[in-house]
């Protein structure tokens, strides 16, 4: 519990630190690219670490957790189990979050960069984090 909860943390820290930068950097500041990027690929990390160890929790049956509590049970298999780490709002959240922030969608990411740039689109997945973070 104290895992994903210090990673989740950290993500909307380092998740800000990435905005500041980035705001920086839209102002004319080029030299602060490098260091948003560097805190954009923290709180990636963070973020993919929290989504692992909630999947770990469905998967062992860890029940300490409401979450996991509320949307699995001992009776279901293993795919049902990995089913209900998105069956509730959170984790869907979570999900999306950790896709975005892994994976990068190539569709996507070559249209913003073709458009706005790399930092553009990072800006909106750390401002869009910080908005999910503060709901």
């Amino acid at each position: 519990m104290f895992l994903g909860k210090i990673s989740i943390a950290l993500a909307a820290v380092f998740a800000v630190m990435a905005t500041i930068a980035f705001v920086y950097v839209g102002r004319g500041r080029q030299a602060l690219a490098r260091t948003g990027r560097k805190f954009y690929y923290i709180f990636a990390a963070f973020t993919c670490v929290a989504a692992a160890y909630l999947m770990y929790l469905f998967v062992t049956n860890d029940f300490r957790v409401e979450y996991v509590y509320s949307y699995s049970a001992l009776g279901d298999g293993l795919i049902y189990n990995i089913a209900g780490y998105w069956g509730g709002q959170q984790g869907t959240f979570q999900l999306w979050l950790a896709m975005a922030g892994d994976q990068e969608d190539v569709l996507s990411l070559a249209v913003l960069v073709a458009a706005e740039g790399p930092e553009f689109w990072r800006l909106k997945v750390t401002r869009h984090f910080l908005g999910l973070q503060l709901h």
